[in-house]
């Protein structure tokens, strides 16, 4: 049952993950991972599965976090040059306001 409910928290860290929703696929993620650590503490055996399944759930838990970083990147330069633009309106306005 806990392999069960570890897949059905990565599967809907997959979707947060498509809808751009980072920090509900990274608290799905971690999720999954303590679903993943109390069926290993219940089941004798098949640590072959449960290892593949905690993998799997580790490195979608290092791509949310890149995309996260990448995400975070890409706002700060669109901020960037948002303020640029507004530091350039400030100064024709300025231009136009003396030149009247």
């Amino acid at each position: 049952l806990k392999l069960i409910e570890a897949k059905r928290e990565l599967l809907l860290a997959r979707r947060a993950t498509a809808r751009n929703d980072l920090a509900e696929a990274e608290a799905r993620v971690a999720a999954a991972l303590r679903h993943i650590d109390e069926a290993q503490a219940l089941t004798l055996g098949h640590h072959d599965n449960l290892i593949a399944l905690q993998r799997q759930a580790q490195a979608m838990l290092a791509i949310i976090g890149k995309d996260a970083n990448a995400t975070r990147t890409a706002i700060e330069a669109l901020l960037e040059q948002n303020n640029r633009l507004l530091a350039e309106m400030n100064e024709s306005q300025g231009a136009a306001k003396n030149a009247a």
